[in-house]
């Protein structure tokens, strides 16, 4: 995988982002005040980096798993010792490939066999609603080559298909209605039956954060602040 640190002396707080698909630090650097010392990790298919800060120094530490990233947090979080203080499912399951809680395993097959080029194109701009949202959130795409989001979602598919049980504790689920991998009901169906997990659904996009949100700090003080389902 492929890790972004931005650290600043004074600051007492650590928010750590785990990236869904075709995502990357540009997605998330717009939110970025410098309020904060951030780690972002993305395209999973990469080695684990060999060093990642330790929280032990930080008065809080938050967690962002973003769509699969909720799956690749679960995956990496304890081999890499990232103990969270909050921590915050945004659009996404430990289950990113199941017929109930993730997108449909036939659904995902058949996706996966017709992935190419064309449709990683696509895709970029379904995000940001086509075109236009496309160019208004242009420094937020991913510089991810086309051919390593080809090779990750591939990596992705492999290693969810060794599924571990999940064994970190989601404090909060944010559900959107413009989830573009994963059936907003699925998403829902899981976080229903994790009892401790408070579940918060949003009308705003989550693709455009930066329309809704100043700062990462901003969304996290939104989600804790809203009412749960």
């Amino acid at each position: 995988m492929k890790t972004y640190i931005h650290r600043k002396d004074g600051n007492t707080e650590l928010v750590v982002i785990f990236g869904g698909w075709l995502t990357d630090e540009n997605t998330f650097l717009p939110l970025c005040d410098g309020s904060f010392d951030i780690i972002i990790i993305h395209n999973y298919s990469y080695d684990p980096p060999f060093i990642i800060p330790g929280n032990n120094i930080y008065d809080k530490t938050t967690l962002i798993g973003w769509s699969i990233g909720v799956w690749a947090a679960e995956y990496f979080v304890p081999r890499l010792n990232i103990k969270p203080d909050i921590a915050i499912a945004v659009n996404g399951t430990p289950y990113p490939f199941h017929d109930l809680f993730g997108l449909p395993m036939e659904k995902a097959e058949t996706y996966l066999g017709s992935i190419d080029y064309d449709r990683v194109r696509e895709l970029r701009l379904e995000a940001f609603g086509k075109t236009r949202g496309f160019d208004d959130n242009y420094n937020k795409i991913s510089n991810h080559l086309i051919k390593s989001s080809l090779t990750e979602i591939r990596w992705l598919y492999n290693r969810i298909m060794e599924q571990e049980r999940p064994s970190l504790r989601w404090n909060y689920s944010v559900i959107s209605k413009d989830d573009k991998l994963i059936p907003d009901s699925n998403i829902d169906n899981y976080w229903k039956s994790v009892e401790k997990t408070k579940r918060v659904k949003i009308s705003k996009s989550i693709h455009k954060m930066k329309n809704s949100w100043k700062s990462i700090n901003g969304f996290i003080e939104y989600v804790q602040n809203s009412q749960s389902l």
